[in-house]
């Protein structure tokens, strides 16, 4: 039988807001979408402009990854918009006890979208599906993150807020058309969860 004890359990993390991500996130990206509706009706009546409001893409469940997939930057767009769920630093944490091992462990969540449309949409998309990842890891209901193949439960700590990162939009072109184009945007929320070990 596998000693859970000496576990770091890193990778059972990273599974476990994987699984939490794929079982919520299109509920929360409805949400956002929702709010920011009438955000934009708002916005877009204030500088007189005629503009829908953007609006949100679903992440498909296969487009949701635990680890890290560089390779998604060259797929076709049936693969966006996509998420990758990375834990990729672990640091001890000193605490009272005697039996198990305490954590900090770093996590990412590595969100990609597109927009067949402008910049604007793009960046607006990136900015509400972020949104919508964090409004799940930091909503108390789903603090108990999905359990693991073995049962163990996983309950961190999630001790800090999110520190967001939203990188530059780039562009595909589809063939010779120089109006058929995409554009893409990717962004980052980076956790610290404290775990103890094996839980």
């Amino acid at each position: 039988m596998t000693d859970l004890t000496a576990a770091i359990g890193m990778e059972r993390l990273q599974r476990a807001v994987t699984l939490l991500l794929i079982q919520n996130i299109n509920n929360a990206i409805d949400a956002q979408n929702t709010l920011w509706g009438t955000r934009d009706d708002i916005f877009f009546t204030a500088v007189g402009r005629d503009q829908d409001p953007f609006v949100c893409e679903h992440i498909a469940s296969d487009n949701i990854y635990s680890g890290t997939i560089p390779s998604l930057i060259e797929k076709p767009n049936e693969f966006y918009p996509n998420c990758c769920v990375i834990a990729y630093i672990g640091s001890p944490i000193s605490n009272s006890s005697d039996f198990v091992d305490c954590y900090g462990i770093t996590i990412a969540i590595e969100i990609m979208v597109k927009s067949e449309s402008s910049e604007e949409e793009v960046n607006a998309r990136i900015h509400r599906t972020l949104e919508a990842a964090n409004s799940i890891m930091v909503t108390e209901k789903h603090r108990g993150f999905p359990e693991g193949n073995d049962g163990a439960p996983i309950v961190p700590k999630i001790s800090r807020p999110a520190m967001v990162t939203i990188g530059e939009i780039f562009i595909k072109h589809s063939g010779t058309d120089p109006n058929a184009r995409t554009f893409y945007q990717g962004g980052s929320l980076n956790y610290l969860a404290e775990k103890f070990s094996p839980y």
